[in-house]
């Protein structure tokens, strides 16, 4: 004789308390819920079923999002489609396939993204989808790309510049800009409708945004004593003390490997993979900036493969906030100078001094990897005017030692 199931209550289902193992408690007729084990993880509806000889389970979601009554017509629901020869869990699994090949604007913009996977760093990929998943998926994400209107787009951009996110409306419309051209290149969409949006009319015109830097030959002296005398990390320390002097974005400075470190010929060689641009990267070497590394080589080489690891571990990358926190350590607001503004310094005094080192401004900017215009040129040129650039960085380095010692 079958075992009598006593169907559940909505009270039974909430006072039901966690146990060192998973539980089950029956409603009858195939529907139960879980109990887990985990605080972490919600009480969860499912359903056994068995469907042309085989056995199968389907999950209706947790409680109390999904309620007992709600629950129950779900299993009636089921059980009349396995009436009609029609198994729930496989109809659900075609319904997600077809719903991964709809034209929603948020579908679109992921196959345009994962084209642009071979061509831009991870973190620039991500930064960009935070753009459209903060400002754009929230209000149009879910709408076919087809029936989307200007005016819907314009009504965005005017929300993000409302917020003061001047930089972020522009880039968005740049975004959106390129997926529509994407969706008519798929032959998705006939009419990119961006393209007739004019960008002076719909963004507000900004001042050029600045990193806060520091660029007075005595503040500069006066930055990089403080960072001598940085009394935190010595990993920490190290990164802050070569940073002014190769000017490498944090991400590089922060995953720099010892195997991208010769020596011998006195450079750095960062790959593609790892640039903003996703071009290599040559960074020449001085007699500094080699005893910077090699205090870290004493260290570091033995246990890590990173020139200056997180404090925490030495199989991990520094954090992305430790420089900046450095920074604010040693006395220093965020509106004076930020990680970035090394960058800004050296960008600046080069091509301030330019009269003085006798570098051109394509050699300087070529060693500050800034974007290329062309991409198969950015690809190959990677050692471009790599005779001047080592004696720019020749000349950087012996200005920075010599702005150290006057004070």
């Amino acid at each position: 004789m079958a075992k009598s199931i006593i169907p559940l209550s909505e009270m039974q289902i909430k006072n039901a308390k966690r146990k060192e193992k998973d539980y089950k408690l029956y409603d009858g007729d195939g529907l139960y819920i879980i109990i887990w084990s985990k605080k972490e993880r919600n009480k969860r509806w499912g359903f056994d079923y068995r469907f042309q000889g085989t056995r199968k389970t389907i999950s209706f979601g947790t409680y109390p999002e999904i309620t007992l009554a709600q629950a129950r017509k779900l299993r009636q629901e089921s059980k009349e489609k396995i009436f009609k020869s029609i198994d729930p869990s496989q109809e659900r699994k075609d319904n997600k396939k077809e719903l991964a090949h709809c034209t929603t604007l948020q579908n679109i913009s992921e196959e345009w993204f994962n084209i642009k996977a071979g061509k831009l760093a991870q973190t620039t990929i991500q930064k960009k989808k935070s753009f459209l998943v903060n400002h754009v998926y929230i209000s149009i994400g879910q709408k076919d790309i087809k029936t989307i209107s200007r005016l819907e787009v314009i009504a965005i951009l005017k929300e993000i510049q409302n917020k003061g996110a001047f930089e972020v409306a522009d880039r968005v419309l740049n975004m959106l800009n390129n997926i529509w051209r994407y969706a008519v290149t798929m032959q998705i969409v006939e009419h990119n409708i961006i393209a007739d949006i004019e960008k002076s009319m719909v963004i507000q015109a900004q001042e050029r945004r600045h990193f806060p830097t520091i660029t007075d030959s005595q503040e500069v002296g006066a930055l990089l004593r403080a960072i001598d005398g940085y009394k935190g990390d010595i990993n920490t320390k190290l990164a802050l003390m070569i940073s002014p002097y190769i000017f490498l974005r944090s991400s590089n400075i922060r995953s720099l490997e010892w195997k991208e470190i010769d020596f011998e010929k006195r450079e750095i060689r960062i790959p593609a993979a790892k640039m903003k641009m996703k071009a290599p990267h040559i960074v020449p070497l001085t007699d500094r900036t080699i005893e910077i590394l090699k205090h870290a080589y004493s260290i570091n080489a033995h246990c890590s493969l990173y020139v200056f690891p997180s404090s925490i571990s030495n199989i991990k990358i520094m954090s992305e906030n430790t420089l900046n926190y450095a920074l604010r350590r040693l006395g220093y607001s965020k509106e004076e100078i930020v990680y970035h503004g090394f960058r800004a310094m050296a960008s600046t005094i080069l091509h301030e001094q330019i009269s003085e080192h006798g570098i051109h401004s394509d050699a300087i900017e070529r060693q500050l990897a800034h974007a290329e215009r062309s991409g198969v040129k950015a690809a190959y040129n990677h050692a471009e005017y790599l005779k001047e650039r080592k004696i720019l960085m020749q000349w950087w380095s012996d200005y920075l030692d010599q702005l150290k010692l006057s004070i």
